[in-house]
């Protein structure tokens, strides 16, 4: 602490040096004569540095004999020498953006030209778009290769981020580096039968990060660009580096956004039929539409919610949409800087506040972060960065089946002539009594749920570095950092006495802590060794360690209503687990250029982990890239081609397994999950209870997992810039992978842990980018990403040609099968052998068949489509996604036609209606031919309750396909000449929105992007819906203010 201090003690007071420089001054403009806003000028060996104004202008301090370094996002770097002059303009010409420095691994800045692997960086003004809740959702058609998953609609929901396919058994998940130092995007949501039995998004840690305090998010994707972080990078990295002061003298910034927000799509139902069975109402028989028609009962009563008095049917057709309510985010962020000769320092505070669209889910997050840095000589640097991220979710919706504080089920499935303010406001009868929504008293009217059994946490977050950097000589330095992030998260599920199905009230308080803690020491040269060829050596040392605990108290059959502390329970169960797990590794990074058009880099890593045996514990893996910028080598540049490089690697990463699976591990039990009635709690009878794994450890065999990558690519950049191509192609294949192989029952055990298996992806990246149009006064700036990957199950066991890997309901699995991709998986239709659908000859319905894969739970391809338009001080900006290829299933969808709620269950109510499709007929010598069905169902309703039965998946099963306007701004940057009467420096409007218009899909109902099961699980990564909160489309304001 007392080092941060002298930091930012020698940062406030640093800029006195700066008196004794000259003041130059200047014009930024591009190759038209159009004054670039926001170019950086720094003074090259210095933190000395600016931006340029709304007009071009800038100015700052520097020697006579200083030189600048003048950038510009999409326009070529130019080095200036100032040469004692007092101004120097400067014209950048655009589209050259593979030019520049990004940052790599490590946090180490790398020239693009000469990188062997793909990497895209997002600017931190792109991410600031339309501020979601999470970060990660400001990536989603953004890069090539990377596919984002929102969980749900839930104020601070879930989002899975995917690079490149998953290349494991287990999912997988690209690791976060913030400023060099690795942090957490863990998003525990507990086992797989918390999650689908009433489990609540609670977020990931990614949506910690603050897209105010982001300067810029490079991801890498290849081996060969990951291989320095080790064994947890094997599935990418996302490099977050933060802003620091940018200009030489106090700046204040204010962003502030007002943004209203409503479900992005809710399921379109029918509202001319009642509750009932075959026609006749039924008051008991909730959650359906099968009763009377409307309009035929006219002038009649019936019992109804809240069930005090009969009186006559009417439809309400807004009742689901009036339950929701229009979400409210307000988004301020402060941030105060400055930075010297000497010394820089940035502040900033960030209040991020939303009221969601369901009743009473709020989340609130103050962020504050310090980025502070002073040079104590000339040789001798040091940097301090701390972020405090506090995060409070209140009644976050419980999502799922078997729990009766579900929500959307009880929503959804409200008959459509329930009014939705008599469930407001009748949550008891004229007795006191808790009364439900349905006749039976058996279902929880949803207010009480949102009134009395909120899901809610908290959670406090401080991640940082401290950094110390020494240059030895001018091309010699050694760098110690220290990193850690460290967060604890309390969490409480209440359900309240009287409940229904659980009248007795019970509630869950878990508390989580994750501490990480590492260390990097490494060594940096950066030298030439003649006029042809230069030399850049990184070789260091890490060491990281993960803490984590995981505390649960469960307490049922509570005495006093509304006192949830374990002493007023009958039975109260704790349990807690802890892990400790330790990774050391040394590291090198050797490259060599050869007059600046030909690169090569030779990587190598050596790991070794804690969770693997002693024997198998240290494992190396290379790597090599390389690098070749033909248009420099042969002289090619031209007015057409501009820019031509080629590059290629190969690399190798090993990865290990999770804590103590190695040999028995032995836990007391709390309580055992029954589907569904009350879980069984121990202590039960006065004994105690442990479970042995269900799993047979590895033990001493296990082997690090190894995977190897090979990548080829083209960048190339035609007329000046306006033109650019990035291409490449990669080819993954992850071997030894270590998995749970099943074993036979008599064993005594589920399955085996070991190595086996092997999965191979393999896809193509193209990025495209244009300026079709430029004058004087209006551009126009494209770019498109493309994104196929093809995954392959190569091998799983010996003997296994399937392996699941997580499950829903009622046999909906996840499943890995030789030879495809991740399936998803559930018991299909049958069929003829020419395909077509079986009928059953007696009753008219399809007959439901055999398990069979549904579809790939992976997307064929994905584009994103960028625009970006300027006109004078207006600029609208557009983003566009697609996705093509994959399937969903949806217990939303199946609930609502198997219900009668949705709209299509209109069509052929008191028809005939034959389904297509032929009759099996067996002969008395038992030969099977087929013929035309010709039998009629005997009504609607059982043809959508056949349909939609849990015993068959495929009926609702969807095309995953989709086009969306994910977000769009207008923004107008008012005239430097309204503000030079005031203190105000720069100031921008605009108008903004998020996930404003579904173009195109082929699933009903609810947004195709659904992924009910979250970061947590490989299922994370599929479209998978179980009655999840919808997604929701948000409109407001912004404005951003410079003084």
């Amino acid at each position: 602490m007392k080092q941060i201090l002298l930091i930012a003690f020698a940062s406030l007071f640093s800029w006195g040096t700066l008196l004794a420089q000259q003041t130059v001054s200047g014009t930024v403009t591009d190759d038209q004569g159009e004054p670039l806003i926001g170019a950086t000028i720094l003074v090259q060996g210095t933190g000395t540095g600016t931006i340029t104004d709304f007009d071009g202008n800038f100015s700052l301090e520097a020697a006579p004999d200083a030189t600048l370094v003048i950038s510009f996002t999409g326009y070529e770097t130019r080095t200036i020498e100032v040469d004692g002059r007092s101004r120097v303009d400067v014209m950048l010409s655009a589209g050259i953006f593979l030019e520049g420095a990004v940052v790599t691994a490590m946090g180490i800045e790398r020239e693009r030209r000469e990188l062997g692997y793909a990497i895209t960086t997002i600017d931190g003004s792109d991410l600031a778009i339309a501020r979601s809740g999470n970060a990660l959702d400001a990536l989603s058609g953004r890069v090539a290769g990377v596919r984002i998953n929102s969980s749900s609609g839930t104020a601070g929901g879930s989002s899975n981020i995917l690079i490149r396919g998953i290349s494991a058994f287990g999912g997988g998940s690209p690791l976060f580096v913030v400023d060099g130092v690795p942090v957490s995007n863990s998003a525990f949501a507990g086992d797989r039968n918390q999650i689908i039995s009433g489990g609540a998004d609670v977020g990931n840690r990614a949506g910690d990060l603050n897209p105010d305090d982001i300067e810029s998010i490079s991801v890498l994707k290849g081996a060969s660009a990951v291989a320095l972080y080790g064994q947890r990078a094997r599935d990418g990295v996302v490099v977050v580096t933060t802003k620091r002061a940018r200009e030489n003298r106090l700046t204040v910034d204010v962003n502030t956004s007002l943004r209203f927000a409503s479900p992005f799509r809710l399921p379109d139902l029918q509202n001319e039929y009642a509750s009932g069975n075959f026609g006749q109402y039924d008051s008991d028989n909730f959650l359906n539409g099968w009763g009377p028609k409307i309009s035929e009962v006219e002038g009649q009563n019936f019992r109804q919610f809240p069930y005090d008095e009969e009186r006559p049917l009417v439809a309400y057709p807004d009742n689901v949409k009036d339950f929701f309510e229009t979400g409210v985010t307000f988004v301020n962020n402060v941030s105060i800087s400055n930075r010297g000769e000497s010394g820089d320092f940035r502040l900033s505070y960030t209040y991020f506040d939303e009221n969601g669209i369901v009743p009473g889910n709020e989340l609130n997050r103050n962020t504050v972060s310090i980025n502070a840095g002073t040079a104590f000589t000339d040789n001798l640097r040091a940097r301090a960065i701390v972020n405090y991220v506090r995060t409070e979710g209140l009644n976050r919706p419980r999502q799922g089946s078997n729990n009766p504080n579900i929500l959307m089920s009880n929503v959804y499935l409200l008959p459509r002539t329930t009014n939705i303010n008599d469930l407001k406001n009748n949550l008891r009868n004229a007795q006191g009594q808790v009364l439900g929504v349905d006749g039976n008293n058996q279902v929880n009217n949803p207010y009480w749920i949102i009134e009395n059994n909120p899901f809610s946490n908290i959670v406090d977050r401080v991640y940082g570095s401290f950094e110390v950097n020494y240059d030895h000589n001018d091309w010699l330095t050694l760098t110690g950092r220290l990193g850690t992030d460290f967060y604890q998260e309390y969490r409480r599920n209440i359900t309240a006495k009287e409940t229904l199905q659980r009248v007795n009230g019970e509630f869950e308080d878990r508390g989580i802590y994750r501490r990480e803690l590492n260390s990097d020491i490494y060594a940096t040269v950066r030298k030439r060794l003649s006029d042809d060829i230069s030399f850049t050596g990184i070789v260091g040392w890490n060491t990281n360690e993960i803490y984590f605990q995981n505390d649960r108290t469960f307490a049922a059959d509570l005495l006093a209503a509304g006192v949830y502390n374990p002493a007023n329970a009958l039975s109260t169960n704790i349990e807690r687990f802890e892990s400790t797990r330790r990774l050391v590794g040394g590291f090198f990074d050797v490259g060599f250029g050869y007059r600046d058009f030909l690169y090569v880099n030779v990587t190598g890593r050596n790991d070794w982990s804690s969770t693997l045996p002693k024997d198998n514990r240290s494992f190396f893996y290379p790597g090599v890239s390389t690098s070749f910028i033909f248009t420099d080598a042969f002289n090619l540049e031209s007015d057409i081609l501009s820019f031509g490089k080629l590059r290629a690697s190969y690399a190798q990463v090993g990865s290990d397994e999770a804590p103590y699976q190695l040999d028995f591990l032995f836990s007391p039990l709390s309580d055992v999950f029954t589907q569904f009635v009350s879980n069984n709690t121990y202590p039960f009878g006065g004994e105690a209870a442990f479970s042995g794994p269900a799993t047979l450890p590895a033990g001493l065999s296990l082997k690090p997992q190894s995977q190897n990558t090979l990548e080829i690519g083209a960048e190339l950049q035609f007329f000046r810039g306006r033109l650019g191509l990035d291409v490449a192609y990669y080819n993954t294949l992850t071997e030894d992978i270590i998995v749970s192989v099943a074993l036979a029952q008599s064993t005594g055990f589920e399955a085996a842990r070991r190595n086996a298996g092997s999965v191979r992806n393999e896809g193509v990246e193209i990025l495209l980018s244009a300026i079709p149009v430029r004058t004087s006064n209006f551009e126009w700036e494209t770019v498109v990403n493309f994104t196929r990957n093809v995954q392959t199950v190569e091998t799983i066991a010996e003997g296994l040609d399937d392996l699941a890997l997580t499950s829903g309901f009622s046999g909906l699995s996840i499943r890995a099968e030789t030879g495809g991709s991740f399936g998803l998986h559930g018991a299909g239709w049958e069929r003829s052998p020419d395909g077509q659908l079986v009928i059953d000859r007696t009753t008219g319905l399809r007959v439901p068949g055999a398990r069979t894969n549904l579809g790939d739970i992976f997307p064929d391809y994905q584009i994103g489509f960028i625009n970006r338009f300027s006109y004078g001080n207006f600029t609208l900006h557009a983003l566009i996604d697609v996705s093509q290829g994959g399937v969903l299933f949806s217990r939303t969808v199946s609930g609502l036609r198997g219900a009668g709620l949705a709209e299509e269950t209109l069509e052929n109510r008191g028809k005939i209606f034959i389904d297509q499709g032929v009759n099996r007929v067996t002969d008395s010598e038992g030969n099977v031919t087929y013929v035309p069905n010709e039998t009629p169902v005997r009504s609607m309703q059982e043809f959508w309750s056949n349909y939609t039965n849990n015993n068959n998946t495929e009926g609702s099963v969807f095309d995953a396909d989709y086009i969306k306007l994910r977000e769009i701004s207008i923004s107008y940057n008012l005239p430097r000449e309204w503000l030079q009467r005031t203190f105000i420096r720069e100031m921008s409007i605009g108008i903004e929105g998020r996930n404003l218009l579904l173009i195109n899909s082929s699933v009903p109902h609810i947004d195709p992007e659904a992924s009910f099961f979250g970061p947590s699980l490989v299922g994370g990564a599929a479209n998978i819906e179980f009655y999840s909160v919808p997604t929701a489309r948000s409109i407001g304001g912004n404005v951003k203010i410079r003084f």
